[in-house]
């Protein structure tokens, strides 16, 4: 099976929440990779699960070998969404240096759908480090596998090729540029949701985008000549770029904006929060299965859309988990201090997460003249 098939599978196990810890991450993404990209995941001398890094009895989650337990890379996994910028990078470098000095050539952070790749080597901080930064799930198959080729196949290993490409990406000046060219891109996609740390995010989603950070000056310079058509772009974002149908002619027999049709039958709601809390509650009875493979995939930077406890729906804003929470069921809550734009993508979300519970149903979700359908 080629690896843009194999990737291909696992956007779709990724989407649906398929991958509840770190070992099915392990098992169900990272395995299956390596061994299309030429490494013989059963030789436990050449792919190494829990390699001790240490006399301090420290161990990675995976060393990728050529001679007998002779690590080249480390790979930390993390159950997805859960890695921390901060402590995952701290305790992947933990492992990679000793003494202050590099173990292994290139170190890697992933969680099955974003994917690290950082040279030991280097000097600064740990995130100066960083070579790329790979989303399987933003990026598309051709480049997944060209990163994932570049840096991790058996055979580049093996003659020093990742290595080297590494190395040259950190150093290349057109890193940058072809930062820069991802810079628009994100801007718009990022737009709808007006976050305060702006310039952060657009980093972060440009870096998804291209791979590539770009400079802070490069981002500045952009929103400077955007500022006067903010306005105007914030109106028309949704119309362009969002990703559910636009259907100009909804049905004006249906009197309300808020609708769900399941399987023909209209439930009209008052507001976009009963909604989308009741569209949960559905979900929910459809599948057991289903908040927790939800809660699995991406949320926001510090917020979840769901938990067990309703203290971690907004980071450490627990005033707003106390007024905007409501709960799916006995042990579920859900997140409600959203725009009903974000809602639209929650509940897209939740119906990619769904839908294979959903064969046997014909869904739309209406809000605001947007129709969503699994």
């Amino acid at each position: 099976m080629k690896l843009t098939q194999i990737l291909k599978q696992k956007q779709k196990n990724l989407r649906e929440g398929r991958y509840l810890n770190e070992a099915e991450v392990i098992q169900g993404v990272i395995l299956p990779i390596l061994l299309e990209l030429g490494w013989p995941v059963d030789d436990t001398s050449v792919v190494v699960p829990q390699h001790k890094t240490d006399s301090k009895n420290h161990q990675v989650d995976l060393a990728l070998c050529l001679q007998y337990r002779k690590p080249q890379v480390y790979i930390e996994v993390k159950a997805v969404g859960k890695i921390d910028p901060e402590s995952s990078v701290e305790q992947l470098f933990n492992y990679a240096l000793q003494s202050g000095e590099p173990v292994v050539p290139l170190a890697v952070l992933t969680d099955g759908q974003e994917w690290n790749f950082y040279l030991p080597e280097k000097q600064g901080r740990f995130n100066d480090r960083k070579v790329c930064r790979l989303d399987i799930l933003e990026s598309d198959l051709i480049k997944s596998q060209k990163i994932l080729e570049g840096y991790l196949s058996y055979e580049n290993i093996k003659t020093g090729k990742a290595f080297d490409k590494a190395r040259a990406d950190y150093t290349s000046g057109k890193n940058n540029k072809v930062a820069e060219k991802a810079v628009p891109k994100a801007y718009e996609e990022i737009l709808k949701d007006k976050p305060d740390e702006l310039i952060k995010i657009i980093s972060k989603k440009t870096e998804a985008l291209s791979g590539y950070i770009p400079s802070e000056d490069s981002i500045l310079d952009f929103l400077e000549q955007l500022y006067n058509s903010w306005i105007a772009a914030s109106h028309s974002y949704h119309e362009k770029n969002y990703k559910v149908s636009i259907n100009e002619n909804i049905d004006t027999r249906v009197d309300g904006k808020y609708l769900f049709i399941c399987d023909g039958r209209k439930h009209l709601f008052r507001n976009s929060k009963e909604l989308m809390v009741n569209i949960f509650k559905f979900l929910a009875e459809c599948d057991n299965t289903f908040l927790e493979r939800f809660a699995s995939r991406k949320h926001g930077i510090k917020r979840k859309y769901v938990a067990k406890d309703k203290y971690d729906l907004y980071g450490n804003r627990k005033d707003l988990a106390e007024r905007f929470s409501a709960k799916i069921t006995s042990e579920w809550w859900i997140g409600t201090n959203y725009s009903d734009d974000m809602k639209k993508k929650i509940l897209q979300l939740a119906l990619e997460v769904a839908a294979p519970s959903l064969a046997n149903h014909n869904l739309e979700i209406i809000i605001n003249n947007d129709r969503i359908t699994v």
